[in-house]
């Protein structure tokens, strides 16, 4: 089946296993990042204060002892319930009645507000590091691989056709994509251009602009860049200005609390700004493309997967969906999204059995991954091999 006129046959998604084979952490591997000193040191991150280290060491004890992965996520998660209740206790009578004799809340609060200021700040310092060029410095083969990696999203571009982009979407916190482009893509035969919202993707002190992602078919931009979740180098500047700020040169001095991310206790307002625009396009995409390409990606995320499910149950026509990661396959996947189906009120469908495949591999580290990649993305959409 071919797209309507003038709409992409093919989308991509990338996860955190699609920036893992460039030395970026993913949310499971991300507390060593936090308790491994000899790590701290050598990515230029002090060491966890003693009230973080001792919080944040009893809830990794906590979520171990109760078979609950220690993910950055969940660590989040724990901190923004210490806060909300410690926030309700200076509030309400009747919880007060109950904790008034309790001497250590402010021993609670202390170690709960200085964590969670060193996890953002851990996580600012890690994911807006440039990871491309510590790779042309210190690692041969990594440096080729992600020469293979841009390569591979824009020979899928070329799949969409003659002067089609290919809508990339993301919920990675990582400036990759934009460090790719800045060393490879005016390299090929076909300069690799990318949109990010951002003027010149990466002015600094720029604003995010829905306005700088050009019209379909613009012959000047091949990739188009959406964080459903924002960006380790976005921050607010003031209370009552509504407007991102690209930061980057300084992003590590920037104050956490203004960060512009979605992670547990921080971005409330979804439906607004760049994570309601880009969940929008998402949506609106996942209507009209015949397959939806996701890279790494985990199926963890609820806002993400009730998005995809609504939107098969409401488009015309099939949607062929392509899982590349290292440990799910297309059989895992299912279930995940059947799990997530129980979890919202909205029209869902799930993919039959035809509709969807799976790579298992890690991704940017496998002998031929682009190639293997591109071949089934090639099959999926009813290309044969050498076509």
């Amino acid at each position: 089946m071919n797209s309507k006129e003038g709409h992409p046959r093919i989308i991509l998604y990338l996860g955190a296993g699609a920036s893992y084979f460039a030395d970026y952490y993913t949310f499971v591997d991300f507390p060593e990042l936090l308790f491994n000193v000899k790590l701290r040191e050598a990515e230029g991150m002090p060491p966890l204060s003693p009230n973080s280290g001792r919080i944040l060491g009893a809830i990794r004890s906590s979520l171990e002892r109760n078979s609950i992965p220690t993910t950055h996520d969940n660590f989040l998660w724990r901190l923004d319930g210490y806060t909300q209740f410690l926030r309700l206790n200076q509030c309400d009578d009747a919880l007060q009645d109950f904790l008034r004799e309790n001497a250590r809340l402010f021993d609670l609060h202390i170690c709960t507000e200085q964590a969670i200021q060193q996890i953002t700040a851990s996580t600012i310092h890690h994911y807006s590091s440039n990871r491309v060029r510590r790779a042309k410095d210190d690692s041969v083969n990594g440096f080729a691989a992600m020469r293979k990696v841009i390569d591979l999203y824009s020979s899928i571009a070329s799949l969409n056709g003659t002067g089609m982009n290919l809508d990339i979407f993301s919920t990675n916190y990582d400036m990759l994509i934009e460090d790719l482009i800045e060393e490879f893509g005016a390299q090929g035969d076909r300069p690799v251009t990318l949109a990010n919202g951002i003027p010149g993707r990466t002015q600094e002190l720029a604003t995010w602009r829905h306005q700088e992602y050009p019209p379909e078919n613009h012959n000047d931009c091949l990739l188009k860049l959406y964080r459903l979740h924002g960006c380790t180098c976005w921050f607010y500047h003031s209370q009552g200005d509504d407007n991102v700020y690209f930061h980057r040169r300084d992003a590590t001095h920037q104050p956490g609390d203004r960060l512009c991310a979605m992670y547990p206790g921080r971005e409330t307002h979804i439906g607004t700004g760049p994570h309601g625009h880009s969940f929008r396009r998402f949506y609106e995409q996942l209507q009209v493309c015949d397959l939806a390409v996701f890279i790494g990606f985990s199926f963890r995320d609820d806002d993400v997967m009730h998005v995809l499910l609504k939107a098969l149950a409401e488009r015309c026509g099939t949607l062929k969906i392509l899982v590349v990661d290292r440990l799910y396959t297309k059989v895992d996947v299912r279930n995940k999204l059947a799990d997530a189906a129980k979890r919202t009120t909205f029209p869902t469908r799930l993919p039959e059995d035809g509709e969807i495949d799976s790579l298992k591999m890690n991704f940017g580290m496998e002998p031929d991954f682009d190639a293997l990649i591109l071949e089934r993305c090639g099959t999926m959409l009813g290309k044969k091999k050498g076509d």
